[in-house]
């Protein structure tokens, strides 16, 4: 994983890596079941979700992976660090509102902003080189 590097440091990339996909499993199976178990005693819209729900890391890591076109520096360990955060915060008890209509066309606007950029970004890489 780490060209040239310690041994130590990709095993340890290696194990985020697999903490970030199992959080993320986890955390969809214990929605499921929860949602399940819900709907047949409340019914009706959930208002809040326990736990940071998976489809956020559509907006963290593109954002994440923008500093590094702003910031002079490598944030490689700064993506794993969140990475590592957004795991834990997946299967944590924390209570995540659910967003309405207008904070789910924000969320979309964000994103499409994100991939704008994104995708900028990489064309102006290859125009470059």
């Amino acid at each position: 994983l780490v060209r040239g590097g310690d041994r130590a440091v990709s095993i340890l990339i290696l194990f985020i890596l697999m903490f970030y996909v199992l959080a993320a499993l986890i955390r969809l199976a214990y929605f499921n079941v929860m949602e399940e178990e819900r709907q047949k005693t409340e019914g009706g819209c959930r208002k809040t979700y326990i736990g940071l729900p998976v489809t956020s890391a559509a907006l963290i890591f593109p954002s994440i992976m923008l500093l590094q076109y702003i910031l002079p520096f490598d944030i490689t360990p700064i993506y794993y660090l969140a990475l590592l955060v957004t795991g834990f915060l997946f299967v944590s008890k924390i209570q995540v509102k659910k967003p309405g209509v207008c904070g789910v066309w924000i969320m979309v606007g964000i994103g499409a902003v994100e991939a704008l950029i994104l995708l900028l970004a990489l064309l102006l890489v290859r125009h470059i080189h």
